[in-house]
C-alpha cells in the first residue's frame, strides 16, 4: 500500500470516528444515519423503526405532503420522515418528551411512536415549507409566534388548548395577526413590523 493510499485510510477513518464521537454527544447528528441507530429505512425519505408499519407511515406521509402542498404551498424536496415505534427510539435522536422534531437544516422529521397523527406530520412538514420558503437562516430569525403558531393553526391540530401556555399563547397570536389581514405567507418582518 502506498503511502498516498494509507493516508487517505487514515483520514476516512478518522473521519468516520469523529463522526460516531459526534454522534454520541450530540442527538440530532443521528438522524444522517438511522440504520445505525436501529432503523430501517425504506426509500431514501422513509425509514420506521418496526417494518409492520411502512403502510400506516407511508399514508401518514403521503397524506401530510398532500395536505401541505394544498393548503400551504408546494414542497420542492420532501424531507426524510424518520418514524419511531417505541419510546426508547425515539430518545435515540432527541428529546421523547415532544410528539415530534423537525432538524432544521438536516431536512429532517422524527415523529415520537405515540404521535403518529395526521396533523402532527403537518405541523412538521410546515417547518419544513417555512425553511425552503424563507431560507434557513432567515426561518430561524422569525418570530416564534409565526413559526410556531403557523404550524399549529394551519396544521388544523385539534387540541384546544394546546398542552402548554406558551404554544396556545403562539397560535392564538398568529391567529390575531391573521384577523388583523395579515398574509401569513409573508413573514412579520417582511411586512415591516
Amino acid at each position: 500500500m502506498t503511502r498516498l493510499r494509507k493516508a487517505l485510510l487514515v483520514c476516512a477513518m478518522s473521519a468516520i470516528a469523529l463522526f460516531l464521537a459526534a454522534c454520541v454527544f450530540y442527538k440530532p447528528l443521528r438522524v444522517l444515519t438511522p440504520e445505525t441507530f436501529g432503523l430501517t429505512c425504506i426509500t431514501t425519505d422513509l425509514c420506521v423503526e418496526d417494518t409492520s408499519t411502512v403502510a400506516e407511515a407511508t399514508r401518514l406521509r403521503d397524506d401530510a405532503l398532500n395536505f401541505v402542498a394544498a393548503n400551504v404551498g408546494p414542497i420542492d424536496q420532501p424531507p426524510r420522515v424518520l418514524f419511531c415505534s417505541s419510546e426508547d427510539c425515539f430518545a435515540r435522536f432527541g428529546n421523547p418528551a415532544v410528539a415530534a422534531l423537525y432538524f432544521w437544516g438536516l431536512d429532517t422529521l422524527l415523529i415520537n411512536d405515540k404521535w403518529w397523527q395526521d396533523y402532527i406530520l403537518r405541523h412538521e412538514l410546515i417547518h419544513h415549507w417555512q425553511v425552503e420558503q424563507f431560507g434557513l437562516v432567515q426561518a430561524s430569525r422569525l418570530p416564534r409566534w409565526y413559526i410556531e403558531g403557523m404550524a399549529y393553526s394551519i396544521s388544523q391540530d385539534p387540541r384546544n388548548p394546546l398542552p402548554r401556555k406558551d404554544i396556545q399563547a403562539w397560535r392564538d397570536q398568529f391567529n390575531t395577526w391573521m384577523e388583523q389581514g395579515n398574509e401569513w405567507r409573508q413573514p412579520p418582518r417582511q411586512q415591516g413590523l
